[in-house]
Parts: C-alpha cells; structure tokens; sequence
C-alpha cells in the first residue's frame, strides 16, 4: 500500500486552495517570452521543467493516431493546446504527489498490473506474454511502463483522498444553521366532508366525468405462455479454428493486420542549418553521428538516439527522404517546424505479415467467436422459422439446449413488481414486462435480444387485452368521486377568501376555525408528522405569512408565526453536497499549481510546427 501520508498534507494542502487568484489556467506567449535563456524547441516551460517539442510531437501524433486526425487538423480545432496543456497539469500533480511523499510501493503496482493482465490470461495468454504485446503496442520498456503505473496509483490515491478533506469553521457553521433552522407554525384544518353540495349531478354529467377518470377504472392486459431461453456460450465449446481460417482471416484483414514498414534511425536535432551543416560534415569524416553532434554542439542533448519509425510517425519534410533512401544513407540538414535534422539511416525493416502461429496467438478467440455467432444465428432462425410453422416452445426445445419457464395470468404490475420468476437468464423485471407486454403487438410469439447476446423467445398461449369497467358497473363509485371533487374545490375556495382577512388583521385564525387551531414546531432533518407538501411550502415561507395547502382530506390554513437559525457551535456539515465541492477543489488545486510553476506555452512554437500560414492573433 501506499506509504502513510505525512502529517499535514491535507492542511498543505487546503491552505494552497485558501490562496488562490481567480484567472485562466493557461499563460501563452505570442511576444518572445523564450527568447531569454531558452531554446527555440522547447514548447513549453513551468517551474523547473521544459517540454521539448520533439518529445511532445511524438505523443502528440501518437494519440491523433486513435482519431485519425492530423496534426493541423488537431491544433485548428484546439485539441493541441488541450492536449499540452493536460499534460502541463498531469506533470504538475505528479510532481506536488512526489513532494509529499507519497509512493506506490512493489507490492501495490504487482497488484494492479496482476489485475490488468487478468482478462489476457482468460483468453489463455501468458501474463507475461500479455505485458510483453501491451509493451509493444505502446512502444516503451518495461521500466518505463511500471514506474508510469506507480505514479498513476498514486495519483488515483491523492484524488480519492479530497473526498476526506475538511470544510472550514466559518461555513460549516453557516450551512448548517440553514440545514438546522426550525419553525413556529399555527394550524387549522378544514375538513371537505364539512362542505355542503346542494346540486346533484345528472346521468349525463357523470358519464362526462366518467370519461375524465375512465383511467381509474383500467381492466390490466392479462397474459399466460412460456419463455424459453437460448444462450451462444453452448456452441464454442465444440468449436475449433484450423490455419486455413487463420490465413483467410488475414486475408480479409490484412490491411489492419499486416506488420506496417519501418526505418531504424539515429537522428539529431538541431537549431539552424550552419550546425546542422557541421555535424554532418563530422559524419562524412568518419566519426558517429552522436560523436560528431557532441563534437559541433558542446553537449550530447541534440542526439536523439536510435529507434524505428513508422512513415506516419515521422515529420513530414523528414519521412519522404527517409523512407526512399537506402541504409547506411546519411540524410540531412533537413529543415522542419520542430527543428533541423541530421538522420543516419541504419536499417530497412520492411513490411510483413504474422505467421499462422502469431495469428493463432491473437485472433484464435475471435474468430471462434465470429464461428459461434454465425451457428448461433442460424440456430435462432431455424427456432423462429419452426414458431412462424406452428410448433411450441415445448416441442422445439427438445431438439435445441433450451431452458424454459411458463407463466400464467400474469399482469403488467405483477411482472413489473418481480412476481414472476424466470430460472433460465437473468433479467430485471422491467426488462421482462417489455418482452411479455411490447410496445408494439407481437402476436403469438416474440423474439428478444438480451444485453449479453443471449435470445429469449417469448410464446403467448392466452392473451386478455386491456380495457375498463363499464360506466353502468361503477356508476356509483363515479358518482362518489364527482361529489368529493366539487367538496374540495368549493372547500379551497372557502378557506382562500380569508387569507387576505387574515393578512389585514380583520379576523384571526382562532376565530374562522372556531378555535381548532394547533401550534407546531418543525425543524430541518426531523421528522414531525407533518405531511412533506405542508413541510416544503412552509420551509418557504416568510415569518408572519399565511397560505392554503389542500392534502387528502380537505385544506390547512398556516401561519409561520417565527423562524429561529440554531446555536450550530457543534454542528456537523451531512447534508451539504460534498462531491461537488472537491471537484472545485481539485480544480483549484491545479489552477494554484499552474500560477506558482509559472506555466508559459511558446504559441508561436506550436503555430509554426502546426499552424500551417494561419496568422496569429
């Protein structure tokens, strides 16, 4: 686990929140901010640190990779500077983490990287066969690769920890004298079967109103049959790739599978052609690219070193010399946005494709897969076909592995509410009430989908439609319904016109209530009795204001008679939202950062490698 937090850190870091300025997390400089001390490639600089451009052009073009987007492309829609600037950020955090002293030890990072290699090891591949393909594919050393997976536990472990940081005196005992502030409310109920109805209503008028409440009196659809369930997972068991299919399968494939062409490289960069100019002279005279850089330059920074490169990978001024040369070509000065480069071409590694047992290695699962699905759709189909000629779930389950489940009388709510039980699949009962009562009728039988690729056939034996009671058999009911409706309103009309007689002082509650008032006192957090409608339009009110609010029995007139904001000395902040205010914190956190590293992006740097003619503004 990680090493036990110094004390401190959260104090630390609190108060670098407490200091913050408002402003824009990014500083540019259009006006020759790098002219001083710094060299033309460096993209970026915060604090002690600086982000050369070849380095950053190669991650860059990395991550477009995914997308398929240009580098021009990405810096006119602002994805460049997005991507600089969150690595600005990343970088930061990483670096105030380590000065905390905060650490992943070996055991921890053995874990996680466990944990990540797990599903390659179900597919039957070596744990250390899956690190070696993840290694390759992002084009790094394991060194490299586990020390990156220690800072990033790290880093997950710092975000999670603002979850316990504390808020300050000041506005927990604010907040919570809100949260905790209580009421004085006086009461009086009116009753709605205390109101007289002197009209009756006619045939005609209930069944009018019959027709605005015909909801009430629904009839549920009503359904019995069988559910049978068929899963894919049967027939990959019996299922086998030969190295026939291997190589059709490359063959289909063999532009996104064919190992690309590549040129092993040693290059330096530098910062005009006259040093370039010089350090290619040194070649030619017989010395090593990386003797005849430290040789012209003083340093052994403008070697680059050896690696292999994809054509995309490369510059473009860079890739069409290098990849149209032969080995042992010295290429260059040649100039581009991000510098000026001498290139040794070492080596030709040309384009090829996997042998059968590389293909085997990587795709065998797949195409055992893509085998089952095609035998599993087959197999619906034949199921559907045989349904479509008549035959039941019953007699077709004797020629497939299909689990059934029968149901009888079953309603909407009763599968909605998890009545009905299924043993075959897993689903939830929402998911089971669109299969048994769709949207859209299904006739006798219905064919279903399931998220995990499974199918689930559905065949309807009895089918009872909704609809509702006749008038004639609820006229009562309906009748019952329409006088308690014209009580209520004529109740809530009565008990309104004395609220502007209450507020001028005309007459009082202990009067129009003849004396059956109550007084309550209500509070933030507990529970009283109160009914929430009445709670929520009291908590709203103003001390001294009255107001009607209807419940099931009639209507209670209120009055808040004062409002009283708690002794909160002890209180505690539970009901503030906390997740919100971390994420403000951890933004805050890195917009301090950011000011105290003196963040400066070179724009005229990243308008010259990828800007193309646009002007800057």
């Amino acid at each position: 686990m990680l090493q036990k937090m110094r004390s401190g850190v959260a104090s630390a870091i609190f108060m670098g929140i407490l200091v913050l300025a408002t402003g824009g997390l990014v500083l540019t400089d259009a006006g020759g901010f790098f002219r001083g001390g710094l060299t033309s490639n460096t993209v970026a600089r915060f604090g002690s640190e600086k982000m050369n451009i070849q380095n950053f052009d190669h991650q860059l073009r990395r991550y477009l990779q995914q997308s398929g987007m240009t580098p021009e492309q990405a810096y006119s829609l602002g994805v460049v500077d997005q991507f600089l600037n969150t690595e600005i950020n990343r970088t930061l955090l990483d670096q105030y983490i380590y000065k905390l002293g905060l650490r992943a030890n070996d055991e921890v990072v053995a874990k996680n990287l466990s944990g990540m290699l797990e599903p390659v090891v179900q597919q039957g591949i070596t744990k250390k066969e899956g690190l070696k393909r993840i290694l390759e594919a992002q084009g790094i050393d394991e060194h490299t690769f586990i020390e990156g997976m220690r800072i990033d536990i790290v880093r997950d472990y710092f975000t999670d920890a603002f979850s316990t940081l504390p808020v300050s005196t000041k506005l927990q005992k604010e907040l919570a004298a809100v949260q905790s502030q209580s009421r004085v409310l006086k009461l009086a109920s009116f009753n709605d079967s205390d109101v007289k109805i002197e009209q009756q209503p006619t045939d005609e008028d209930l069944q009018a109103y019959y027709e605005t409440i015909k909801s009430s009196f629904a009839t549920p659809a009503m359904r019995s049959g069988t559910i049978g369930y068929f899963s894919p997972e049967t027939l990959t068991k019996n299922i086998s790739v030969s190295d026939e299919d291997l190589i059709n399968y490359y063959k289909e494939n063999e532009t996104r599978l064919k190992k690309p062409e590549k040129r092993k490289l040693q290059q330096a960069l530098l910062d005009d052609v006259a040093t370039a100019e010089k350090v290619a002279a040194a070649v030619k005279e017989g010395k090593t690219l990386a003797e005849a850089v430290e040789d012209v330059t003083k340093s052994k920074s403008a070697f680059l070193g050896e690696a292999s490169y994809e054509k995309s990978i490369l510059p473009a001024e860079l890739a069409e010399s290098v990849f149209t040369a032969k080995p042992g070509t010295l290429i260059g000065p040649v100039e581009t946005p991000l510098g000026v480069y001498v290139v040794n071409l070492v080596d030709i590694l040309p384009a090829k494709a996997p042998e059968v047992a590389e293909l085997r290695k990587n795709h065998e699962i797949a195409l055992k897969n893509d085998k089952a699905a095609t035998q599993y759709y087959d197999m619906v189909a034949d199921i559907e076909t045989r349904l479509q000629g008549g035959e039941s779930l019953n007699e077709i389950a004797k020629h497939f592995d299909m689990k059934l489940d029968r149901f009888a009388d079953a309603t909407p709510a009763d599968v909605e509410a998890g009545k009905l039980k299924v043993t075959g699949f897993k689903a939830g009962a929402s998911f089971l009430r669109t299969m048994i009562f769709p949207e859209e009728e299904s006739g006798a039988y219905s064919v279903n989908a399931l998220p995990d690729g499974s199918t689930v056939f559905v065949e309807v034996t009895k089918d009872v439609q909704a609809g509702f009671k006749p008038f004639e058999t609820v006229k009562q009911q309906v009748a019952d319904s329409w006088l308690a409706r014209e009580k209520h309103a004529a109740n809530i009309v009565k008990v309104q016109a004395l609220v502007p007689q209450l507020e001028k002082g005309e007459t009082s509650l202990d009067k129009v209530a003849a004396g059956k008032t109550r007084t309550v006192t209500i509070q933030r957090g507990k529970n009283d009795g109160l009914a929430e409608a009445l709670r929520s339009r009291a908590f709203m009110m103003s001390s001294g204001e009255y107001a009607v609010v209807p419940d099931d029995k009639g209507v209670t007139l209120v009055k808040v008679e004062s409002v009283t904001f708690n002794n909160t000395e002890n209180a505690r902040l539970d009901d503030i939202d906390s997740q919100r205010l971390q994420e403000n914190w951890q933004l805050a956190l890195i917009a301090h950062l950011r000011r105290e590293a003196g963040v400066r992006v070179n724009q005229p740097l990243l308008q010259r490698a990828y800007g193309g003619n646009t002007t800057i503004q």
